[in-house]
This record gives structure tokens, C-alpha cells and sequence, in this order.
């Protein structure tokens, strides 16, 4: 599992399958629950070589999402 040095390791809670994953060309805006920042989130994505890993959104608070890409060998 992708973590920073110093974060405990996060079992995953669901995994979205391609069907249900749109891609468009609209950007969306993210949105922390309860946070009270002005600043865009940032994102980062995290590959190995041409793969991509992980997309970590780190919010304008500070807190700090990390989304692991899990992919089908089987396709």
C-alpha cells in the first residue's frame, strides 16, 4: 500500500469499478466537509514509469486524501 512516512496505513473501504467512472472534459470542484480554507486542493499523481499509482488531494486545511489505482490484469 502508497503511504507517506509517518501515516498509518488505510485499508481501502470500496473500489470503483471502470463501468462506474466517468471522464469528461469539465473539471470538478472538490469539496472537504467542514472545511473553512479559501485554497484550491492540490493534486498530485503518483506513477511508476508510465503507470499511474495512486492521485493524492491534499484540501487548502491540510487533510489529505490518497486514492490507490487498482488495475484489472485480466482485461
Amino acid at each position: 500500500m502508497l503511504r507517506n512516512p509517518g501515516e498509518q496505513d488505510i485499508r481501502p473501504r470500496a473500489v470503483v469499478p471502470r463501468q462506474r467512472v466517468n471522464v469528461g472534459p469539465q473539471a470538478t470542484r472538490v469539496v472537504v466537509p467542514g472545511c473553512q480554507s479559501d485554497h484550491e486542493p492540490q493534486i498530485q499523481v503518483i506513477t511508476n514509469s508510465e503507470r499511474i499509482e495512486a492521485i493524492e488531494v491534499t484540501c487548502g486545511c491540510g487533510r489529505r486524501i490518497r486514492l490507490v489505482c487498482q488495475y484489472d490484469e485480466s482485461t
